[in-house]
């Protein structure tokens, strides 16, 4: 069966589950407002609505959340839903029927409008500091959300049935759970970005923090034990972030509490100028500063009229968000969807660059948070225009870690470039000076991004291949020796930087000590056990990786919190 099918297959067999149908409340109320959704009268508010394919809807969701204290709260109110948990389920609900419908931008926000005003009041009295509704318009980013929202308020009920059903159904509900876990896997780097920070919130405290659930989806499904023991190691805590997603008025932000990932033998000053200087004529780069130009920018100026040009930095913002329109427009029209999401990668980095560049900050927690929004909401509108869903974009909090992740790219990207001594010429100042940044920033994102094995031929499981290579030959050692540039610091060895992330090293010596006394050391020369021994060891080498990992928490703690807020649907 095909993996995007799983979930639907869990879901039928869940639905013929007397067990399942009589036990879930979360079932049950999706129950209630499916057989409500499509029936309404006649509202004067939803009748304002000027969109024909909003209306029924709007009157729809207003027909139902009238109906709350007579059809939600008798479910709600109970020892196992509290209301603010039905609050939940019914967002989730709302996120399900945006997915089946084919809702286009501008639809979406007049359904999420409609409903805000609502639900604030059913939920939370109105109160806006309580409120939190996750505006989502990207349909897979939804489903996502969803599947792993669902799976957990379902677990218990799967839980009771594995333990009876028969063995070709509880297949199915094994498929669907490895389904989830490499959900969940694919999605924990975004956590701080907040498009899943709440599901992944809720997953961990209802999966993972709870022995007795970890416990048994590790018995019951092995396969995946390696998975949820990395996922508990490799959590991620967030800075605290503001909630609002208001459509009134943005929200007030606090000044950032997130503390700046240390930049390992750089200054503030240095970095994109050294980098134009050095990569000035290499093809990527031109790339670069194509998305910067200012040709026919006014053109696109009718997409930015919110933005107030009389505001200080007014006309610089306005200037971005029409390059950003005319960028994204040109993206779009691309032919090969490889040279999108290639240039998408290089537009995501040029617009980070660029607001750094206008209000010359580190942090998108500033008084231009309205702007922002805008920027953001812009590629919604593009996209649905042109039909093309390739490129999309997100914003997190630290500008430094982009900085860092946009030179990373272009020196790989530029690696054969730069190994020519014509890029250096009449700059080796300046070369030297790039490449022992790029050293640095090697020395310091090999151990975030590398994990590397040579059980099987030596190899290196890579985290974050949008912006690094965890190949030997990328190390700079080599160019700043070519330069004859003199390092200040000595360069540590490419062998030793790739022994210290090579996982299974320490349990070879082990082994290779011990099969010089034991029996085993003439078994392993034998062809017949080789496959055997090699699985065995791979047992081996993952545990040791768990052990390496959980002995610096301090260290990989707030380096995973670093994570590229780009995506490509």
């Amino acid at each position: 069966m095909a993996k995007e099918n799983v979930v639907e297959a869990a879901l039928k067999l869940l639905e013929q589950n007397e067990k399942f149908t009589s036990k879930s409340n979360l079932f049950k109320l999706y129950k209630i407002l499916n057989e409500s959704y499509g029936t309404y009268t006649l509202t004067p508010k939803c009748n304002k609505v000027s969109d024909l394919k909003v209306i029924q809807p709007c009157r729809s969701l207003e027909k139902i959340m009238n109906s709350w204290n007579n059809t939600i709260l008798p479910l709600c109110n109970s020892e196992v839903v509290k209301e603010s948990k039905c609050c939940d389920y019914i967002i989730q609900w709302l996120y399900g029927k945006l997915i089946d419908g084919n809702f286009n931008y501008s639809n979406s926000i007049c359904i999420y409008n409609a409903f805000w005003n609502i639900l604030k009041i059913k939920c939370y009295n109105g109160n806006d500091n309580e409120f939190y509704l996750k505006k989502v318009y990207d349909k897979k980013a939804l489903k996502t959300k969803k599947e792993l929202y669902d799976f957990v308020e379902y677990y218990h009920i799967i839980k009771d049935i594995l333990s009876g059903e028969s063995a070709t159904d509880n297949e199915k509900y094994l498929k669907y759970i490895k389904h989830i876990v490499d959900l969940f896997k694919e999605t924990q780097s975004q956590k701080c970005s907040t498009l899943y920070k709440f599901e992944i919130e809720h997953f961990e405290k209802e999966i993972i923090d709870k022995e007795e659930a970890f416990n048994f989806l590790n018995r019951k499904c092995p396969d995946i034990k390696s998975h949820l023991d990395l996922i508990k190691i490799n959590r991620i805590t967030c800075p605290e972030e503001p909630k609002g997603d208001s459509p009134e008025k943005a929200p007030r932000l606090p000044a950032s509490t997130e503390t700046p990932t240390p930049r390992i033998g750089t200054s503030e000053n240095s970095g994109l100028t050294t980098t134009v200087n050095v990569l000035d004529n290499i093809s990527s780069y031109e790339m670069y500063k194509e998305l910067n130009k200012k040709d026919n920018i006014s053109e696109y100026y009718n997409y930015c009229t919110k933005i107030d040009i009389n505001k200080s930095k007014g006309s610089e913002a306005r200037d971005l968000c029409a390059k950003l329109v005319r960028n994204l427009k040109n993206i779009n029209e691309m032919e090969n969807k490889e040279e999108r999401k290639e240039c998408c990668l290089h537009l995501s980095y040029w617009l980070y660059d660029q607001y750094k560049d206008i209000f010359g900050v580190n942090s998108l927690y500033t008084s231009d948070m309205p702007f922002i929004r805008e920027l953001f909401n812009m590629q919604y509108l593009i996209n649905n225009e042109s039909g093309i869903h390739d490129c999309y974009y997100y914003f997190s909090n630290n500008l430094t870690n982009w900085k860092e992740f946009m030179d990373l790219h272009y020196y790989f990207k530029n690696y054969e470039n730069l190994k020519t001594t014509d890029t250096f010429k009449d700059k080796k100042e300046d070369g030297c000076s790039y490449l022992n940044r790029m050293k640095n920033l090697f020395d310091q994102y090999i151990e975030i991004c590398c994990n590397c094995f040579t059980n099987r031929g030596f190899y290196c499981n890579n985290s974050c291949p949008h912006y690094f290579k965890c190949e030997k030959e990328y190390y700079p050692s080599a160019l700043l020796d070519k330069l004859e540039c003199n390092n200040k610091t000595p360069t540590i060895s490419v062998e030793k930087l790739f022994a210290d992330v090579t996982v299974d090293r320490h349990v070879i010596l082990k082994t290779q000590k011990s099969q010089q006394f034991t029996p085993i050391g003439l078994l392993i020369r034998k062809k017949g056990r080789k496959k055997k021994i090699n699985n065995n060891f791979q047992d081996q080498y993952e545990q040791e990786y768990l052990e390496r990992i959980s002995r610096k928490p301090e260290r990989r703690s707030q380096n995973r919190r670093l994570h590229l807020a780009y995506h490509q649907a």
